[in-house]
């Protein structure tokens, strides 16, 4: 937390209630310019959920502030993912008007994704509102399955599907193995 004392209208900040602590007085609340916010949640081009956070306040947060962000996935009693900010390398999510971005897992299927920067609220901050978002997310993979293989006037057809939510080109070269033994090559 930034300390602050006004004395003859200059601010006195962290470094000076550290040198000289018994001029520092109380953390600031109500006056803070802090505003962390959770910007959103998305699948990337990868499938891989991606967490969007960042301060749209004035004032950088202390980067030694010992908070965490949880990311729930499908359970919204258990997080999926606890981050300690102390163990991040990227902290530009404190600065004023910065953001990070956190990519924890690939997704596949459909799962609702809450996530929620400051989840254990040590930071005093201008919106405490603005620091949750949930969003059902579906991957944006393909999925090809096979549907059908039988015979047809002496010819093996084979019938594949794509079961995902993105198309496939049909320029995209692939390779189908057909074998009457039980193994398939490697």
């Amino acid at each position: 937390m930034v300390f602050k004392k006004f004395i003859s209208g200059l601010v006195i900040t962290t470094l000076f209630a550290t040198l000289f602590p018994s001029m520092a007085l109380a953390a600031v609340s109500e006056s803070s310019t802090y505003d962390l916010e959770m910007y959103g949640v998305y699948l990337d081009d990868s499938g891989y959920l991606s967490v969007f956070m960042g301060n749209e306040g004035t004032e950088d947060v202390p980067d030694d502030t010992e908070g965490i962000t949880t990311i729930y996935i499908d359970d919204m009693d258990d997080p999926a993912w606890t981050y300690s900010w102390s163990t991040l390398g990227d902290l530009e999510f404190l600065v004023a008007g910065s953001g990070t971005v956190l990519r924890p897992e690939l997704l596949e299927g459909t799962h609702t994704v809450m996530a929620c920067i400051d989840a254990t609220d040590v930071v005093d901050e201008t919106d405490e509102d603005n620091n949750c978002v949930t969003e059902e997310l579906t991957d944006g993979l393909s999925n090809l399955v096979l549907q059908s293989i039988y015979l047809e006037d002496d010819y093996l057809k084979i019938q594949v599907g794509n079961e995902g939510s993105v198309d496939i080109e049909a320029t995209t070269a692939g390779v189908t193995y057909i074998s009457t033994e039980p193994s398939f090559p490697t």
